[in-house]
């Protein structure tokens, strides 16, 4: 039941995440580091796949695959984040 209920809220946080992407993305490309080319499109393409990793998480067959590409993606962001 533990395990359920960490993979719930990892999904919804990273869901959530990933629709903020959309909903506000100028905040997302102001702390891009500005050597990065077409921020809005990186934007949004990150927020897509928080989403799906996030969905992907809840779903047992993509659990793993979903887990380490979100762990990527969070590694990939972490230089826009510090």
């Amino acid at each position: 039941m533990q395990g359920l209920l960490s993979r719930i809220l990892l999904a919804i946080f990273f869901i959530v995440a990933g629709c903020l992407h959309f909903i506000f993305p100028d905040a997302y490309m102001k702390v891009m580091p500005p050597w990065l080319p077409a921020h809005l499109t990186l934007v949004l393409v990150s927020g897509g796949f928080e989403i799906m990793g996030g969905i992907g998480v809840l779903i047992k067959a993509l659990r793993r695959s979903a887990g380490l590409g979100l762990i990527l993606l969070s590694l990939a962001v972490l230089p826009a984040n510090v």
